[in-house]
């Protein structure tokens, strides 16, 4: 298996190079992109790293699409699934269409098995970024963190204003983990979509190239929530993976056991790095 596409491909990856202004149809006022300057991108920053720190779950379902460079005539590849992730490191992501597929992340290790073909591939996170799969996997967890200066020592980083993605909508689930942003009551607050949204552009610094797996990632925010709206990813191979994010639920309790796995018995298993 190629490791990078699989593995960049399950944690979905992040990237818009640039978001270009969007004509609006006939009646509605035409939505006009605005770059940040420097220091409304330090505050922006400022603020979801701020939110970051007390927004422990995250859930919903995905839409994903995946264009080949390399494939002549090829209709985008239409994936779908669902997401969990909670603060600081464990993660889980489950494909139903149209293969089915699993990743498991925790602070230790990483799953990504294949039901249908009775494979898993295994990661040692413990064994640090020198392993193999350390340069491999751009991991969802570390985009949504924002440091902004840790970024900037790899990535050039670019913001816009952006038009908020169509169909997205976010809600509170009732929770046990803490006070929603804001003091926001958590009584299931009914699901609406975002006032507001930005894109974040990373592309890698000359110095950074050769070894990033990515053209470009960007990532839609809210401005007030540090987890993703959408997501569009440029590999180094050129391929373009968008993900979308339906149905978010934040601050849901998540069972522990979702971050867990052990291969069914006769899995082959692969282990990566080491």
């Amino acid at each position: 298996m190629d490791l990078v596409r699989t593995v960049t491909a399950v944690f979905a990856a992040l990237g818009l190079a640039l978001v270009a202004a969007t004509g609006a149809t006939a009646g509605e006022p035409e939505f006009k992109s605005v770059r940040l300057s420097k220091d409304e991108t330090k505050a922006l920053f400022a603020k979801l790293g701020k939110a970051a720190a007390k927004a422990k779950t995250f859930h919903a379902r995905i839409l994903r699409s995946e264009l080949s460079k390399f494939v002549l005539d090829e209709d985008p590849l239409k994936s779908e699934g669902e997401v969990w992730a909670e603060r600081p490191d464990r993660f889980r992501q489950q494909m139903s269409k149209p293969k089915k597929s699993l990743a498991v992340a925790n602070a230790t290790e990483l799953w990504v098995y294949f039901p249908e073909l009775r494979e898993a591939q295994h990661v040692d996170l413990a064994k640090g970024p020198g392993s193999k799969a350390g340069g491999a996997a751009e991991s969802f967890m570390s985009w949504v963190t924002f440091d902004l200066e840790k970024i900037q020592k790899s990535y050039r980083v670019s913001v816009k204003t952006a038009e908020v993605p169509e169909g997205v909508t976010i809600r509170f689930a009732k929770s046990t983990l803490g006070p929603a942003p804001d003091g926001e009551a958590l009584d299931a607050v009914t699901a609406k979509p975002p006032a507001k949204a930005y894109v974040i552009t990373y592309t890698p610094l000359a110095s950074h190239r050769k070894k990033a797996t990515i053209r470009s990632l960007s990532i839609w925010v809210d401005g007030e929530n540090p987890w993703p709206l959408k997501i569009r990813k440029v590999t180094k191979r050129r391929d373009t993976i968008v993900t979308e994010f339906r149905d978010i639920v934040l601050w849901e309790k998540l069972d522990p056991k979702l971050f867990e796995f052990t291969p069914p018995r006769g899995t082959k298993v692969e282990e990566i790095g080491g």
